[in-house]
């Protein structure tokens, strides 16, 4: 019981804390965006923006497996980050790596989503069709196509 209200208690904070980020990216503050995302990453998940940007995302995805209890969770998690900063990116106008962001976040949390059997994230899966529209904006800009991988995932956890 008491892991259990702790998990609540943390997504709870992690989700105040992924407000305070999409305020400041809404207000073009991208600087303090980034630094709060990289607190996050290395609070919450342990690792830092660098990393995510070189790992791909079935890598990413074994690595918050690691403790088999909060795999779910950590993975919606790093999911939900991930989607954030693609959007710093975008409003800095990276497009390609906004868009990388945003193919990482989708196969995370479509692959969550299809092993999350009582639907317990359904909120951060409810943001993937939005997520999927502000990636495809991007994909010309980045001179990159939607991968099959991920568009099967998708279609798989509708």
């Amino acid at each position: 019981m008491y892991q259990k209200d702790f998990i609540l208690f943390l997504a709870e904070q992690f989700g105040r804390m992924l407000g305070m980020i999409l305020r400041q990216i809404l207000d073009r503050n991208f600087v303090d965006a980034r630094f709060e995302l990289e607190q996050i990453y290395r609070q919450y998940l342990g690792v830092n923006s660098d990393l995510l940007g070189k790992l791909d995302w079935r890598t990413l995805h074994g690595m918050m497996r690691i403790d088999p209890s909060l795999a779910l969770d950590r993975t919606v998690a790093l999911a939900a980050a991930l989607a954030m900063e693609a959007r710093i990116f975008a409003g800095e106008r990276v497009a390609r790596d906004a868009a990388l962001r945003f193919i990482k976040a989708l196969n995370l949390l479509a692959s969550a989503k299809l092993e999350d059997k009582e639907l317990r994230w359904k909120e951060y899966y409810e943001q993937m069709p939005a997520i999927e529209q502000e990636l495809q904006a991007l994909l010309p800009a980045a001179g990159l196509v939607l991968p099959e991988e991920t568009r099967e995932l998708l279609e798989r956890a509708v």
